[in-house]
């Protein structure tokens, strides 16, 4: 009998002691999942978060960390956005379609635009927060910016749905 406590004893000492060897770090969860736009390559680097720093940005891609250049970062985004514009296009859908009704009946349809203009910002919102969007975090300046040759226009306007 004190063969085999010796032999239980060796056995466990062997399975508790043996740990698991890693050489990649697992990301901890706070750490945010951001997308880095790279200007040398023009390749889009996706990482959890380590710093942004006024020098540079360090990511753990895929368990390695990874620095990169700030001078070579376009822009960094995090997975995510604001409904808001949703909803502002659903109400503005039903305010359109409730403004050419109330041209025909007139201000009896008043409660029922007000009514059917909050319902169609929720379901602009609810279709909003179904696509997955992003928020950029950083971008990099106009002065700072890589040049790509070409006049840049005075005036842009920027359309985002």
């Amino acid at each position: 009998m004190g063969e085999r406590v010796r032999r239980f004893a060796i056995a466990a000492a062997v399975v508790l002691t043996a740990g698991g060897a890693t050489a990649q770090e697992a990301p901890p969860r706070d750490l945010a999942r951001v997308f880095v736009q790279v200007a040398d390559s023009g390749d889009e680097i996706a990482g959890h978060l380590v710093s942004l720093g006024p020098s540079q940005v360090t990511l753990l891609v895929d368990g390695v960390r990874r620095d990169v250049s700030i001078d070579s970062v376009l822009k960094v985004q995090i997975r995510g956005d604001s409904v808001r514009n949703g909803a502002l296009i659903g109400a503005l859908i039903s305010a359109v379609s409730f403004a050419l009704v109330a041209s025909e009946y007139g201000d009896a349809v008043l409660p029922g635009a007000l009514v059917g203009t909050a319902a169609w910002a929720a379901i602009g919102a609810g279709v909003d927060a179904l696509i997955p969007g992003r928020t950029t975090i950083y971008r990099k300046t106009g002065g700072d910016a890589v040049s790509v040759g070409g006049p840049r226009p005075a005036l842009a306007m920027k359309f985002r749905f």
